[in-house]
């Protein structure tokens, strides 16, 4: 009995549990772990020792260590190593501690794994015992934010500290020159506005975190690695990795945990030059692998990143941030511009006080009245740098991230990188492998050839006389693996879906056993599949006999090409002529053209007869059927009209690519297949201006390999196209990593670790999904250019009337609360709505500017209407109306909001038929609503609140007027200057 397999491991008195904690465990707390260990390993090791002497005899061998538990605390040479310090070791690359430790191997030894069969996974009292002293491989979740927090980091920000200050200087300068009774109405308004508005963002942003934690806890279902467990690949959550594990690992892979490397091939990751090796190898948690493939034995668990933990921001919210403050420092100099003014109507005594004389008498003048004048300057500057810290812009994209992410979860599509809603808005191109569009997991055996005679009806046990060594080809030179649940019969198969469909095939049609083949040949060398031979191989050795066989699996042309014999379905060897190779090269053109199959052929041959790939016999040939997603046809040709292009980009060949592209519409009878359809080899063979020229026409590349898609994206990022890929597989990392968007079609499409390379994960694989995306993303950038649009008039406006206002007599226009309530409610109002208020997103090309010619033309037709309405009833108002200043100001107040209102409804449709979006929206109308509402109640209602005087019958109906001839400027625009939709 092996005691790797039947005992805990050694006592190793860990000091940190998980090191990320080790400060945090006081030395009574260590002692009390040291006991239960040391109890709990009394009694296995007790077990173990009677197993042990029931055995005729047991050699004291390397294999194992036999350790004395005492009855007192052990002494720190009983501990076979310091996890705390291996830790270290792996982090700081120390190799002369490694070396102390007998390298890779010494260190296996001391965990107690045995690097052939790796753990046990039946010996659940091992498990614990290492999840207990070593720690668990969990998220190292953030404590869950509360509304507090919330509050406290808006209240850091600069707009929160200058709003707030404004309000409060308000409020003590209206008590101070009008007294407690009346004083602070104006102050309190600015307090009140300033309370609602904070409130409403703050809200927003707590609801926005509930939704990302929400949606970023499904990623719970994915984390699954492959690890050596029970002398087999098994699938197990990386939540139940433990210290003492043999993980696989492959390209495009993240690493789960620290580790060694153990064997393997080219293993290279992104962070590092050279490869990793015995020499070198350490490997780190979060570290991906960019090449080769191979093993590794885990050290140290607890390191993982919780994806929910640092969510970073859009590229999008970085440049309106920026936006945002060049808009700051634009209020900021038309705020200076504007004290400097009053400042010099003040000193040149051209301002009066409420009693109609002059403030400033020079040096009768006291200090206490020039600092109460200053104060009324400030206040009526800060308004305009309070305008200027909108912060509408941000919220919008809060807001639709919210509503996007929650529909987005309840469609089965994950956003694992925020990042990818900056492009999706504007893609230009798709590039997808075959797994994109046909069903995930259903690929199947749809023919099969021995000689040159098709085999009928499985099973085929008696029908086919080399069905030993097609028994060897496929169960033994295959990646794929297979699990045997111990709570059902069925087994569970994993590895690409070529692999598991013909090793499915293999095990129900030929009767192929996995455990039977294992007993009896020993696998000498793998070659795994080379995606510029097109094949893949591996040499093994018969256990009675010693005979070696070389075995070979790929494109069948490939195979068919190495080979000069073939067995016939009796299992007789034949030469094979030039005219068996036509024949077999007609059967294998007619499965692919004619079928859409994508064929493999298997040949061997005895390593006696020469160990290169020539003189090969071949055992068979397979047509494997992809099904199509019902709805790919529908799918494509949205794509096509939303003026992105789909290109088919496939390992498979030149015959099956262009039948599979034929069947799901990316090709047409109008394209000339000459220039639509290539090899990677010729794409590659091509010059750097060719390339170039010819990349925008191709639209399916056969027998491309991982460098060919990768030259592909280049080629197209080089002529300005945002590009999405849509691969699997575990060589397309660097395509992925360079693509502005990676797209994982189902989870079964990838390695499961590999789902971190991706920024999206469309778990049920259907290519519909990306439609769905496209136009949420499309809709996205539809909001920012309303929000946009209505903001910069709304603060085009303000800045520009309260500014000609100031300068020319001294005074301010209070558009403050208007300024403040509208611009939330715009974010509220146009951010929220959903792609199918926009039907015609996908029926135009993609745009990659917010504001374009026909927002800004909109813009300034707006700004300069409502500046000419606004100045004129301030300055000629009160002798056309024959009302005094109260009245005037309310006029102009009340007009200002009803006009943004208005001008809401013409920045949701930028086409000339506004009526046709009328009742689309419920809650755009809804947050219309109550703005009116709390307008008529500050007017009517609250009129010492912000100093407003009632309004009569006609009055209103004269502000209505004006807002709805705003409405009708927008028409007018666009009728005199023509305009694109958007």
């Amino acid at each position: 009995m092996d005691l790797h397999q039947t005992s805990p491991s050694t006592i190793d008195i860990h000091d940190d549990m998980n090191h990320s904690s080790a400060s945090m465990i006081p030395k009574n707390q260590k002692h009390w772990n040291l006991l239960k260990f040391t109890i709990f390993n009394k009694k296995l090791l007790h077990r173990n020792t009677q197993q042990l002497r029931n055995r005729s005899a047991v050699g004291r061998s390397s294999s194992y260590i036999s350790i004395e538990v005492p009855n007192s605390e052990p002494s720190v040479q009983e501990i076979t190593h310091d996890p705390k310090q291996l830790t270290s070791m792996i982090r700081e690359k120390n190799l002369e501690y490694l070396s102390e430790l007998d390298g890779v191997e010494g260190i296996a030894l001391r965990l107690k794994t045995n690097t052939k069969t790796g753990l046990s996974s039946n010996d659940t009292d091992d498990l614990f015992h290492r999840k207990t002293l070593y720690g668990c491989n969990v998220f190292q979740t953030p404590s869950k934010k509360k509304f507090t927090s919330f509050i406290i980091e808006a209240l850091k920000g600069i707009p929160s500290i200058i709003q707030l200050v404004y309000a409060i200087v308000s409020l003590a300068y209206g008590i101070k020159v009008q007294g407690k009774e009346q004083g602070w109405y104006e102050g309190f308004s600015n307090l009140i506005s300033y309370v609602v508005s904070f409130f409403i963002q703050l809200i927003v942003m707590f609801k926005n975190s509930q939704v990302m934690e929400k949606h970023f806890k499904k990623f719970g279902d994915i984390p699954v690695v492959q690890a050596l467990r029970d002398g087999s690949r098994q699938q197990i959550s990386i939540f139940d990795v433990v210290v003492g594990d043999v993980i696989f690992l492959q390209s495009g892979d993240y690493i789960l945990a620290d580790g060694l490397f153990l064997d393997g091939k080219s293993l290279k990751l992104l962070d590092m030059v050279e490869q990793v090796e015995r020499e070198n190898p350490f490997l780190l948690c979060g570290s991906k692998v960019v090449d080769g493939y191979g093993r590794m034995l885990v050290t140290s668990v607890g390191n993982l990143d919780n994806p929910n933990s640092n969510m970073p921001l859009l590229q999008l919210q970085v440049s309106l941030k920026k936006y945002a403050f060049k808009l700051f420092l634009v209020g900021l100099i038309f705020a200076s511009l504007l004290v400097l003014d009053l400042v010099i109507w003040y000193f040149t005594g051209r301002t009066k006080d409420n009693n109609g004389n002059r403030e400033f008498k020079g040096k009768k003048t006291k200090f206490s009245e020039v600092m109460v004048a200053f104060a009324k300057i400030i206040c009526a500057a800060f308004p305009i740098l309070v305008i200027a810290l909108s912060e509408s812009l941000p919220l919008a994209v809060t807001l639709f991230l919210s509503c996007s992410m929650k529909e987005m979860s309840n469609q089965k599509i994950l956003i694992r990188n925020l990042s990818s809603w900056d492009y999706m808005g504007s893609l230009t191109v798709i590039c997808t492998d075959k797994s994109g569009i046909i069903k995930p997991g259903e690929m199947s055996v749809f023919e099969f050839w021995v000689g040159t005679k098709k085999v009928e009806k499985p099973p085929f046990k008696e029908k086919v006389g080399v069905l030993e060594l097609l028994h060897e080809a496929v169960g033994l030179n295959t990646s794929c693996g297979v699990y045997q649940s111990s709570c059902t019969e069925n087994s569970e198969k994993f590895g690409c879906s070529i692999e598991k469909a013909i090793l499915k095939w293999g095990i129900s049609d030929l009767g192929v056993n996995m455990d039977e083949l294992n007993r009896n040949f020993e696998v000498l060398r793998v070659d795994s599949f080379d995606s510029v031979k097109r094949q893949s191989g591996i040499l093994i050795r018969k256990k009675i006999g010693g005979v070696e066989i070389q075995h070979y699996k790929g494109e069948a042309e490939v195979i068919l090409d190495k080979c000069s014999t073939y067995f016939d379905q009796k299992g007789k060897p034949v030469a094979m002529t030039e005219r068996d190779q036509k024949i077999f090269r007609g059967i294998i053109e007619d499965m692919r053209e004619k079928r859409s199959l994508t064929c493999i052929a298997f040949a061997q041959k005895e390593k006696e007869q020469g160990d290169n790939e020539k003189g090969l016999t071949l055992l068979g040939v397979i047509g494997l059927r992809n099904l199509l997603q019902p709805n790919v046809l529908e799918a494509l040709g949205s794509c096509r009209e939303a003026g992105v292009s789909v290109k088919l980009i496939t390992g498979d060949n030149y015959l099956t690519a262009k039948a599979i592209a034929k069947e799901c519409g990316i090709l047409n009878s109008f394209d000339d297949i000459s220039e639509t359809v290539i090899t990677g080899i010729e794409f590659r063979n091509y010059s750097d201006d060719k390339r170039l020229e010819k990349v925008d026409s191709i639209k399916v590349m056969a027998s491309a390999s991982p460098e060919d898609k990768l030259l592909m994206i280049q080629c197209l990022k080089q002529k300005d196209h945002v590009v999405a890929i849509n691969c699997g597989g575990t060589n397309n990392t660097r395509a992925l990593d360079i693509a502005h968007v990676g797209l994982l079609m189902g989870t079964n499409s990838a390695s499961f670790i590999m789902v971190g390379s991706y920024n999206i994960v469309i778990v049920d694989g259907n290519f519909r999904s990306i439609v769905t995306i496209l136009n949420w993303g499309r809709c996205m950038f539809a909001n920012i250019q309303h929000v946009i649009q209505v903001q910069v008039i709304i603060l085009a406006v303000g800045f520009l009337c309260s500014f000609i206002v100031a300068i020319t007599s001294g005074n301010a226009v209070p558009l403050l609360w208007g300024n403040m309530m509208v611009d939330t409610m715009v974010a509220l109002s146009l951010a929220t709505e959903k792609p199918s208020y926009k039907e015609d997103l996908m029926r135009k090309t993609p745009k990659k500017f917010f504001v374009g010619k026909e927002i800004g033309k909109n813009i300034i037709g707006q700004t300069l209407y409502q500046l000419a309405v606004l100045l004129t009833l301030q300055f000629i108002g009160k002798s056309i109306l024959g009302v005094n200043d109260g009245v005037r100001n309310t006029l102009i107040f009340n007009c200002f909001v009803l006009c943004q209102l208005f001008n809401d409804v013409t920045a949701r449709k930028l086409k000339k038929n506004i009526c046709a979006c009328i009742l689309e929206n419920k809650l755009f109308w809804g947050t219309v609503g109550i703005t009116v509402t709390f307008q008529i109640v500050l007017v009517e209602l609250l009129c010492k609140l912000l100093n407003t005087r009632r309004l009569s019958g006609g009055q209103w109906a004269a502000c209505i007027v004006i807002a709805v001839l705003s409405w009708l400027v927008g028409r007018l625009v666009k009728s005199l200057i023509p305009v694109s939709e958007t």
